[in-house]
């Protein structure tokens, strides 16, 4: 019995979450390759990440009370306890 090969989008498909090449043949548009979730960027207090792989915006800016440390990968939050 042959095998159907399925044909992938080249560019990426994505929401707030995830990203993905889908299929795009019909009846399988629903068919993913490459899910993961979205990595990389910086937030910032005016703007979200933009992710390194398929360059959406994802996350929610920080609020006034929260830092990136860098070195740490990871957002922190602003105490008095300085």
């Amino acid at each position: 019995m042959p095998t159907h090969e399925h044909t992938f989008s080249s560019s990426w498909t994505y929401d707030d979450t995830y990203h993905c090449h889908t299929c795009i043949d019909s009846g399988y548009e629903n068919l993913r390759i490459d899910e993961e979730a979205h990595f990389g960027g910086y937030h910032t207090t005016d703007s979200r990440a933009i992710c390194v792989v398929c360059g959406a915006e994802y996350g929610s800016s920080l609020s006034i009370n929260q830092w990136y440390d860098k070195s740490a990968g990871e957002i922190r939050k602003i105490t008095n306890n300085c």
